[in-house]
């Protein structure tokens, strides 16, 4: 998936100060730094209220020009005697038009960092950071949504991750994220669906969403298994020219190197140049009947090897790029 980097400028606010670009504060429900940013921003005139009762007294144009579904409840929003409280009524911002939201603190506060000119700040966990995108989308917030996956991106190490590539497919399915849940079920290729595998992931994960990415997986392999099998009988030769070996496979090629593709896929996982380095030394390491080791594969040079990678790269990426997670 393509991210578009984030734009320097709030959509067309109140304010001409730039967005800050470091990477995102961790935020957690005992740290929350932007809650007091937000608790009497200057020029306040809206209050949103989150579903734990926190009110972050804002600028409204911020709220109008970021996200059409609150411009809507801002617009038609008015202050009833339920909010003129006792505890209430020594606050100046009591008359202002107050709006329910229906997210934690936590998530309110992160939220409004990627819509003011204020350092964006991550909440602490996966699950708060998969609602946190799943407000942005609730609330069409087009350009928010595109900055938090900006920072997602450039996280170290990456937020999906073959460690919790089920969980967050779990959390996407719910959400109805669709990129996340995408980028998930392609990263848990890197896994595989055995029940020994997936034994930990049961209690998390809805047995319909398992399915599904059971199905992505099927699919996934099928179609790997004919277009590797066609740069089997042809691509491979181009890749390599006139690089030999003291034993090829039915179809002309290193045997070795045949295993290897036909590997991938059963076991996507196997698309790894590590695996693949690791696949070429123990062909070159071992011992072939009247031939001895295998020379030519041992001296094959590193112009070949990122020839035949890229190559290889290409059709597993165009592979997997035309396989849906629905069908």
């Amino acid at each position: 998936m393509s991210i578009v980097p984030p734009q320097s400028q709030p959509e067309a606010g109140p304010s001409s100060a730039t967005l800050q670009t470091q990477s995102p504060i961790p935020l957690s429900s005992s740290d929350d730094t932007s809650g007091k940013l937000f608790d009497s921003y200057p020029d306040a005139d809206i209050i949103l209220r989150s579903n734990d009762s926190h009110e972050f007294s804002l600028p409204k144009l911020y709220i109008l020009h970021s996200s059409p579904v609150l411009a809507k409840s801002v617009r038609s929003s008015s202050v009833s005697s339920d909010d003129t409280t006792t505890a209430q009524a020594s606050r100046a911002e009591s008359s202002f038009p107050t709006v329910q939201i229906s997210y934690s603190r936590v998530i309110l506060s992160s939220l409004l960092t990627f819509v003011f000119p204020v350092p964006a700040i991550l909440p602490s966990t996966v699950e708060q950071i998969m609602e946190l995108l799943s407000a942005a989308q609730k609330y069409e917030m087009g350009a928010v949504l595109t900055r938090i996956r900006d920072r997602l991106s450039r996280q170290d190490p990456p937020f999906i991750r073959p460690e919790n590539a089920f969980h967050i497919y779990s959390l996407a399915q719910e959400y109805g994220l669709r990129d996340e849940a995408r980028q998930a079920a392609r990263i848990s290729l890197s896994i595989s669906m055995t029940f020994d595998d997936l034994d930990d992931q049961l209690e998390i994960m809805p047995g319909a969403f398992l399915y599904e990415l059971w199905k992505y997986h099927q699919r996934v392999r099928g179609n790997l298994l004919l277009d590797l099998l066609a740069f089997r009988m042809t691509g491979v030769r181009e890749a390599l020219e006139d690089q030999q070996c003291v034993k090829l496979s039915s179809l002309g090629i290193p045997s070795w190197l045949d295993e290897y593709i036909e590997s991938i896929a059963k076991t996507p996982a196997s698309f790894n140049l590590t695996k693949f380095l690791l696949s070429l030394t123990q062909h070159t390491a071992s011992t072939t009947p009247g031939s001895g080791s295998c020379l030519p594969c041992a001296s094959m040079s590193g112009e070949t090897i990122h020839t035949f990678w890229a190559a290889l790269t290409a059709v597993v990426n165009n592979s997997l790029g035309i396989v849906s997670l629905l069908e």
